[in-house]
C-alpha cells in the first residue's frame, strides 16, 4: 500500500516522467519501506490508525525516496560518473527518517511484531507513564569522588547542596530514590 500518491512527489512541472511510471517508483519505494519497517510493526501500515504527524512523516518518506530513485534512474542516461546530488539528498534525507522509525527512535502508533513476525499489538509510550523514559541517564557509583557530589547536587532532586571534601565519603549511593 503506498504511502503518498503521485501528486506527492518533489517534482517540478518541467520534468516529465509518465504517471505509470510515478505510481511504479511510489509502489517499489513503497515495498521497500514495508521491507524495513516490518521488523517493527505489521505491514502495510494502516494509515487511518496513525495520528496526522506520523501519517506525514511516512507520507514524506514515501515521497522523497520515490522522487529520488526517480531522478536518479532518468539521469543514467545523461551523466557518466556523476550522481545527480538533489536526488542522492533525497534519499539520503528519506533513508534517516526511515532509519529514525525502524531504529526505535521514533515510534509509530501502529501495530507492532515480534522477532517471528507475529503480532504483539500496539506498544504504549512509555512516557505516558515515566516522563523520564527516553531521557538518559546515568550514574558513577565512586562515593569519594568529586564527580560523585557533582552528580549528587546537579542530577537528583536534592535541595541541599554538598560540598566536595577530599577523602570524606558521601553516605548513600547518591541514586534518586524515586521509582520511575
Amino acid at each position: 500500500m503506498p504511502y503518498c500518491s503521485d501528486d506527492d512527489l518533489l517534482l517540478t512541472a518541467d520534468v516529465m516522467v509518465s504517471p505509470a511510471e510515478k505510481t511504479r517508483f511510489i509502489r517499489l519505494t513503497s515495498e521497500a519501506m514495508d521491507a524495513k519497517l516490518g521488523y517493527l510493526y505489521s505491514v502495510p501500515i494502516n494509515l487511518d490508525a496513525l495520528p496526522p504527524h506520523q501519517k506525514l512523516l511516512l507520507k514524506t518518506i514515501n515521497a522523497k525516496m520515490a522522487t529520488g530513485r526517480m531522478l536518479m534512474s532518468s539521469s543514467v542516461g545523461s551523466q557518466n560518473t556523476e550522481v545527480n546530488a538533489y536526488a542522492a539528498y533525497l534519499i539520503r534525507e528519506a533513508e534517516m527518517d526511515l532509519a529514525s522509525i525502524a531504529n526505535g527512535q521514533v515510534d509509530l502508533n501502529a501495530p507492532r511484531v515480534d522477532e517471528a513476525g507475529d503480532g504483539v499489538g500496539v506498544v504504549a509510550d512509555p512516557t505516558v507513564e515515566d516522563p523520564f523514559a527516553r531521557i538518559p541517564g546515568g550514574w558513577n557509583p565512586d562515593q569519594t569522588s568529586a564527580v560523585t557530589t557533582f552528580e549528587k547536587n546537579y542530577m537528583t532532586e536534592t535541595t541541599e547542596q554538598i560540598k566536595f571534601t577530599p577523602a570524606d565519603n558521601i553516605l548513600g549511593e547518591g541514586r534518586s530514590t524515586r521509582i520511575r
